[in-house]
């Protein structure tokens, strides 16, 4: 006879597969944007480098913050229907970090590399 799952198990395991999901969502789009630009491509300028490679650094960057806020919110979910005051602080961390990493993949990499190219003569 099989055990009856109560609605706290059930989300539970959403909550995982959903974490799941976001794992390998980030995996993907980190191997996409590594692979898509072509930045170590002989025969190029050092300001093309440089440009290239922090264009793959921001587009990683920024999925990596992305699927943290995800994660943030996945928890934050799974704890509201649980009613675990200390995962929903944990899940608003999390989500607020992600907004945090996203916003310095676009704000410090466009200066970052500003910085760079500048003082390259060419």
């Amino acid at each position: 006879m099989k055990r009856k799952i109560s609605r706290e198990e059930k989300a539970h395991i959403r909550a995982r597969r959903g974490k799941k999901a976001v794992m390998w969502a980030t995996t993907i789009m980190s191997m996409t944007a590594m692979t898509s630009i072509n930045a170590f491509a002989a025969g190029t300028d050092a300001k093309t480098l440089i440009t290239k490679a922090c264009d793959v650094l921001k587009i990683v960057i920024t999925a990596v913050g992305f699927c943290l806020a995800i994660f943030g919110v996945i928890n934050l979910m799974e704890a509201h229907s649980s009613n675990d005051p200390t995962a929903k602080n944990s899940g608003v961390k999390q989500f607020v970090g992600g907004l945090g990493v996203i916003l310095i993949g676009l704000a410090l990499f466009p200066v970052m590399q500003n910085y760079l190219t500048s003082n390259i003569t060419a």
